[in-house]
């Protein structure tokens, strides 16, 4: 009998579907300041270029690792930071479409060096969404409620406090995709 519940909770355990717990983006941390990040690959970072544009590899650190090279996605607001071997990094699962009005959205992010989750809402323009942010957050994934990543976020709204700024996954994977061509 303990053998039979012991593998009812082994499949239980291994089919329950991912939460915003398990989606902690990464912390990036650089000379300046800090902000976040979701692993591309086992070997490779995403977050905002301008968290990192001023930093050399050597002085950025991720999960207290160094990479070897921080590329900019062309003329995005984005950066692949890539490392030399696999250090516990799972790759998160991509959504590559548009976000939809009203779709319920969470961020996930390091906003003044503390982690935290915010939920929030798309709109009808198409890169800015109903959600709050803080400093720090720049660069952290913006999920949708699969738990897939939709974007990352890039900016605050000035005047309104409950609306950011995302270059959404579509631009993103199109930049990838440039990258990857151009390296054939």
């Amino acid at each position: 009998m303990k053998i039979l519940i012991c593998t009812i909770l082994i499949a239980l355990a291994s089919c329950r579907s991912v939460t915003l717990e398990d989606r902690v983006a990464l912390l990036v941390t650089v000379p300046i300041g800090c902000g976040s990040g979701f692993p591309l690959s086992t070997t490779e970072v995403i977050t905002a270029w301008h968290v990192v544009q001023s930093a050399s590899p050597s002085t950025i650190t991720v999960n207290g690792q160094n990479p070897i090279r921080c590329d900019r996605l062309g003329i995005l607001d984005v950066a692949v930071l890539t490392f030399t071997e696999p250090h516990g990094l799972t790759p998160w699962p991509l959504d590559v479409r548009p976000v939809r009005p009203a779709e319920r959205v969470y961020a996930s992010g390091w906003g003044v060096g503390l982690h935290w989750w915010s939920e929030g809402l798309g709109t009808r323009s198409p890169g800015r969404l109903s959600l709050t942010i803080a400093p720090g957050d720049s660069g952290g994934p913006v999920l949708d409620s699969d738990m897939e990543v939709l974007g990352i976020v890039v900016a605050r709204g000035q005047y309104a406090g409950h609306h950011c700024f995302i270059v959404p996954m579509t631009e993103i994977a199109s930049a990838l995709q440039a990258r990857v061509d151009l390296n054939q």
